[in-house]
């Protein structure tokens, strides 16, 4: 009789240890602006998480969409106030969808900016190497909307090469 009541109590002890271990899942990919942010740093999940202490001013996503006549300037920080480390990347899209690169500063201004635990990166720094793209699959400037997905690889001397894969965002302007 004690051995058939261990075995559920032991069942129910794991199965509570695993779920809160569990990793976050991902936001699906929306184009409704669902202000909606997340993607894999090293084939972890990250989203942003806002803190349940509103005196620390820590925000989970801040989001600002500048359309001007022949190009839009576009900015969002996704902050994990709980775990630390926030991603930031400014991009002047030429007001249109399409396929933008991210890396080194070019002529069009796009950058990156990763904070974690150790390191802080930022595209176009000496030293640092960064290549990928940011798509940006919808921007509907009378809506507010901006929607798109990104992936890169970044590394910084003294620093651990992060691959981010699987981003994505579905942002609104309030």
């Amino acid at each position: 009789m004690k051995t058939s009541f261990l075995i559920p109590a032991f069942l129910l002890i794991f199965l509570a240890c695993k779920k809160h271990d569990a990793e976050p899942e991902l936001p699906a990919e929306t184009q409704v602006g669902a202000n909606t942010f997340g993607c894999r740093f090293n084939g972890r999940a990250w989203i942003p998480e806002a803190d349940e202490k509103p005196l620390n001013n820590c925000t989970d996503l801040r989001f600002e969409f500048e359309p001007y006549r022949d190009s839009g300037f576009f900015s969002f920080t996704a902050t994990n106030c709980k775990q630390g480390g926030y991603v930031s990347i400014n991009a002047d899209i030429a007001g249109k969808t399409g396929i933008y690169p991210i890396g080194d500063l070019d002529s069009t201004y796009r950058s990156l900016i990763l904070a974690g635990d150790k390191c802080t990166y930022e595209s176009g720094e000496p030293d640092t190497y960064c290549q990928g793209s940011i798509t940006f699959t919808r921007v509907d400037y009378r809506a507010g909307i901006v929607s798109g997905r990104f992936a890169f690889v970044i590394h910084k001397p003294g620093c651990d090469t992060l691959k981010v894969t699987d981003g994505r965002f579905d942002l609104k302007t309030n």
